[in-house]
């Protein structure tokens, strides 16, 4: 009795590896697949994105795109007269630009220094 509940133990886990073994390839599958849709979507968003700089460049390749740049970065016409107002994004501020610090000495400045500090003239 015993040794024939061994047996069919011994099947089952057989059934059981091979069952598993088989279902495998079907778990691939169905990884392969998620990773699929993951890329199209993929693909879709770089789709839209590409066509988006497309009709950007249409629009700046036309005289009206050309100066919408061109305004946007400064530029004036001929004949303009800029008008800065404080407060406004793209106004010039009143307050200093700040100065360089200066470098510090390198090795063979103060070594040099060093040096010259024992050459005092009489």
């Amino acid at each position: 009795m015993i040794l024939l509940s061994c047996a069919i133990l011994v099947l089952l886990l057989v059934a059981g590896a091979i069952v598993a073994k088989a279902l495998r390839p079907y778990a691939q599958v169905s990884d392969l697949k998620a990773q699929l849709s993951d890329i199209n979507r993929q693909i879709a968003q770089t789709d839209q994105q590409n066509a988006a700089y497309n009709r950007r460049l249409a629009y700046l390749q036309t005289t009206q795109g050309e100066m919408a740049e061109a305004r946007s970065l400064g530029y004036l016409v001929h004949g303009e007269v800029p008008v800065v107002v404080d407060g406004t994004p793209g106004a010039l501020s009143e307050t200093p630009l700040a100065q360089p610090r200066p470098t510090p000495p390198t090795f063979m400045t103060r070594v040099r220094n060093w040096f010259r500090s024992f050459n005092v003239k009489r």
